[in-house]
């Protein structure tokens, strides 16, 4: 399901036309799955927390059936050269304790640091939590194309509570229009919702060519995210529910316009023609 927000203010037909886009969770990923090479998020503990999250990986995610997280038959250009992708590694033990050593140097004071450097020379003994730690992180990275692709998700998006937009969700500002009829911002409206359709549909048909950063292909799943899912908030952690593996898919665009929500706008195909969805959006505008 997708979202058209039809907004009018005042007597002139000057209006800002601007359009929400669904949260992407890094699209642009030279791993498997979903981390970002650019943006890794760091997790350091001490204790147990690490160590039962570790011992609960096989526990099932709370994510509903997102496609990419399935395997997903090639069809086209799309996913051509996912094979490519290689896997997210593991850094050793001791990397990863020196860089978190580093890492605590410039916020901590002498003494909390002192602390610190006691505690990370423990983690890192041999036959010590840390190792034990490790060996479970590394048989996690063997069963899995991502082994930071749950705990990314779910860490830095679902169990964030701070309001979507701004601090989670990206949006895009349009340059600003000047209309001279309702008809015209009816059409433009029109035309952003039948550039957004075909975009669907050539995720549909896999018919989008693989990003690349210079010659390196990218992740290509994050592409089946857009369309068809949202996020239910709940208690402490958020779930995300995908529709676009159903027999069934949605294949209606809700329009909301001076409070009201409809769905006027239903597709048949892979495209709907932009006079359609100008009719459409121009029978509710008057209609509400």
């Amino acid at each position: 399901m997708s979202t058209i927000i039809v907004t009018s203010s005042g007597s002139r037909c000057d209006r800002w036309a601007t359009a929400a886009c669904v949260s992407s969770l890094d699209t642009t990923t030279r791993y498997r799955g979903r981390c970002s090479s650019g943006s890794l998020l760091g997790v350091a503990s001490g204790g147990g927390p690490l160590a039962t999250t570790a011992a609960n990986s096989s526990t099932p995610p709370v994510v509903r059936r997102l496609p990419a997280m399935a395997p997903l038959a090639i069809k086209g250009v799309m996913l051509s050269r996912q094979k490519e992708l290689p896997k997210l590694p593991v850094p050793p033990l001791s990397e990863t304790l020196e860089r978190l050593w580093l890492s605590l140097q410039p916020i901590l004071s002498a003494e909390q640091l002192q602390a610190s450097r006691k505690a990370i020379d423990k983690l890192g003994e041999r036959g010590g939590e840390g190792e034990y730690l490790h060996r479970m992180l590394t048989y996690r990275y063997k069963r899995l194309d991502n082994w930071l692709d749950e705990w990314w998700l779910n860490t830095a998006y679902l169990d964030v509570r701070t309001p979507l937009p701004v601090h989670s969700s990206p949006a895009a500002i349009f340059p600003r229009q000047t209309f001279t009829s309702e008809e015209d911002f009816l059409l433009f409206a029109a035309k952003l919702t039948a550039a957004l359709l075909e975009f669907k549909d050539l995720i549909d048909r896999q018919a989008l060519p693989p990003d690349l950063a210079g010659h390196l292909p990218l992740d290509m799943t994050m592409y089946f995210k857009l369309y068809c899912m949202h996020r239910v908030p709940k208690p402490g952690r958020d779930v995300l529910v995908s529709y676009a593996d159903e027999p069934d898919p949605p294949r209606h665009i809700v329009v909301m316009h001076n409070n009201h929500a409809s769905t006027p706008i239903v597709m048949h195909g892979g495209r709907i023609a932009i006079t359609e969805v100008s009719c459409d959006l121009h029978v509710l505008y008057i209609g509400t």
